[in-house]
């Protein structure tokens, strides 16, 4: 294989790979052209199968491993990828401890599931748009601390703590929200 192809498919992994990771580290959006937004990852793909059969063919004449660095990125940055897709579901299938939920607004709306192994779900009604957010939690009696999350949105900035009361969730620099009695 040329040099010049490789370093151009090498610079092509890198750049969809690290497109695709910013995507999967980040919210997870659910809106109508959302899954545009994985174009990147199709194409990371593709670039990562012509890699291969590349340095496969190369592979057939040398007989040598080290025909084979770009499908060693390519397998890393999907790893990563894969990582976070399954460390996502996992959250999403753990139990969820309390829920609360923010007061009925039309076009912004909050949900925050708190899941058993300190891990909460937030979920953002944002007109037509959900975005779902990951992150870590600590309970202590009847205070809730954020401890991370990838919450990243501008115009309004994540609470650092909260405390419940009855059934009410009183967070700091944030909504109010109602403990959902049903979870």
């Amino acid at each position: 294989m040329k040099r010049f192809l490789r370093i151009t498919l090498l610079i092509l992994l890198i750049f969809f790979g690290v497109i695709a990771i910013k995507i999967e580290f980040g919210p997870y959006e659910i809106a109508i052209f959302s899954g545009l937004s994985y174009f990147a990852h199709f194409l990371f793909l593709i670039v990562a199968i012509l890699s291969f059969l590349l340095e496969w063919r190369n592979y057939q004449k040398q007989k040598t491993l080290k025909e084979f660095p770009l499908t060693l990125v390519a397998i890393i940055i999907s790893s990563l990828i894969f990582f976070r897709i399954a460390q996502r579901d996992i959250i999403e299938a753990k139990p969820t401890v309390i829920k609360v939920e923010s007061l009925q607004n039309v076009f912004y709306k909050t949900t925050f599931e708190f899941k058993e192994g300190n891990d909460f779900k937030l979920l953002v009604h944002n007109g037509g748009v959900l975005d779902i957010y990951h992150g870590k939690y600590q309970k202590i009696q009847d205070t809730i601390k954020i401890k991370s999350s990838n919450y990243d949105e501008p115009e309004k900035q994540l609470p650092a703590f909260g405390v419940i009361k009855n059934d009410t969730m009183f967070w700091n620099k944030f909504d109010t929200m109602v403990v959902d009695k049903n979870k």
